[in-house]
């Protein structure tokens, strides 16, 4: 057992990336060996956050409480980039692909290059986002606080469709692959 964390930090769900554990408090981001638990990296996060980075190749990527989204570099320890949402971020990024996709409490949502942070294409709901959004090959799809299913395209963003609910939709939507039937 050692300790990594003053008493006083929150540590958020831990990800692995090759032989290393990632674990973050809202200020802190700390390397542990998957082999033995020992503390191989710790480093100083650009901007607070609330929830675990997404891994897309060396970035870990957060969302601020602030807003700014950024891309911390795990080799250097230092940010690659960071960007300014309109409003604090209080669900992780969702990685697609190569990219990363951001929502903040205030409704407005963007597609970032993961490497460089350039802005592919943004857009806005009528509602606070707080339910980390889903990709998968058929899109994004955003749960609002509006009452609406937001399912967008992956290349542009543009609505698919949308789906209004009854009540504030304050959970993650689910996919799954559906598999083609071999009949006999």
């Amino acid at each position: 057992r050692r300790v990594v964390a003053r008493d006083t930090d929150q540590l958020f769900e831990p990800v692995r990336l090759g032989d290393e554990i990632l674990i973050n408090s809202e200020t802190r981001l700390l390397h542990l060996a998957v082999s033995d638990g020992r503390m191989v990296g710790r480093s100083e996060l650009r901007s607070a956050v609330a929830d675990r980075p997404i891994i897309v190749g060396e970035h870990a990527i957060f969302g601020g409480l602030s807003g700014r989204v950024f891309a911390h570099n795990t080799v250097t320890g230092y940010s690659s980039w960071s960007q300014q949402m309109s409003a604090g971020i209080m669900v992780r990024p969702v990685a697609a692909g190569l990219n990363v996709f951001v929502a903040d409490s205030n409704g407005v949502y963007a597609m970032f290059d993961a490497t460089s942070g350039r802005a592919l294409w943004k857009g806005r709901t009528y509602g606070r986002i707080s339910a980390v959004p889903v990709v998968d090959s058929e899109g994004v799809f955003v749960a609002c606080e509006d009452q609406t299913l937001y399912a967008l395209e992956l290349a542009a963003g543009k609505d698919k469709w949308k789906h209004m609910a009854a009540k504030p939709l304050k959970s993650s939507p689910t996919t799954r692959l559906l598999l083609p039937r071999h009949l006999p």
